[in-house]
């Protein structure tokens, strides 16, 4: 929970600065829409501690969590600017597309 406690915070900075706005609805859906993660986790909660003892629910969901977590720390970046391996022409249609709705600044970043 510490080591990936802010990735749900971080995903509307993420959309906003990376989801064009005719394809914010599928970005969000993507992202937010299944909770995938409660149903896995919830299905394998069962098995793991049958198998393996009730401590297996907290480190098999805490070792994903921080594999997720350094996941996210090598490929994700603040924006399309940023990405060292995104091609020039999606970097292109990327700002085109959001054009001036997000002002690029520190830590007062705003959607206007």
């Amino acid at each position: 929970g510490l080591s990936a406690g802010f990735l749900f915070p971080a995903l509307h900075a993420l959309v906003a600065r990376w989801a064009p706005p005719t394809e914010k609805g599928k970005f969000v859906s993507a992202l937010l829409g299944g909770a995938i993660g409660t149903v896995v986790t919830w299905s394998l909660t069962g098995p793991l501690i049958e198998t393996f003892g009730w401590s297996a629910a907290f480190y098999v969901p805490g070792v994903i969590g921080v594999v997720w977590c350094a996941a996210w720390w090598l490929l994700v970046y603040d924006s399309p600017v940023t990405h060292p391996r995104i091609s020039d022409e999606e970097k292109a249609y990327i700002l085109e597309a959001i054009g001036d709705k997000v002002q690029q600044g520190s830590k007062d970043t705003k959607i206007v």
